[in-house]
């Protein structure tokens, strides 16, 4: 009996010693199951971070676009505005050497018109002094 009663107190510690064992495996199981929540719940605020961050990126890179679109278009009204400008001082040069052609124009036909009047009072005056030598005669 004493050899049976100390088989089946090695059997009871042997079941003892499994059952705080698998306790322990249970309790350490719970913990490494708390730590994958702890972790799936960082995981999902990182990924709403980078979400964020995302939105914050892609408006930024669309702020960017329309910065450079902005960019080229005051480029190319630069362009005109310089090329009108290149334009209105080739239209001045132009102008100044019409106005000069004009102005000796205008003083050729003045002096053409002058020279037309002295003709005309010479034509007049021999006129006359023809009249007067038909008369004298």
């Amino acid at each position: 009996r004493q050899a049976e009663g100390k088989r089946v107190k090695a059997a009871m510690a042997g079941m003892q010693e499994c059952i705080s064992d698998l306790r322990a495996k249970v309790a350490a199981r719970a913990d490494r199951e708390e730590e994958c929540r702890a972790l799936s719940l960082r995981v999902a605020d990182l990924q709403r971070l980078l979400e964020a961050e995302r939105g914050r990126a892609d408006s930024a890179v669309a702020d960017r676009d329309a910065t450079t679109a902005d960019l080229d278009a005051a480029r190319m009204d630069l362009q005109a505005r310089k090329d009108q400008a290149k334009s209105l001082r080739a239209l001045k040069a132009q102008v100044a050497s019409l106005q000069s052609s004009l102005s000796s124009s205008e003083a050729r036909a003045e002096k053409a018109e002058q020279e037309a009047k002295l003709r005309e009072t010479d034509a007049k005056r021999i006129k006359d002094l023809e009249e007067e030598a038909e008369a004298l005669k």
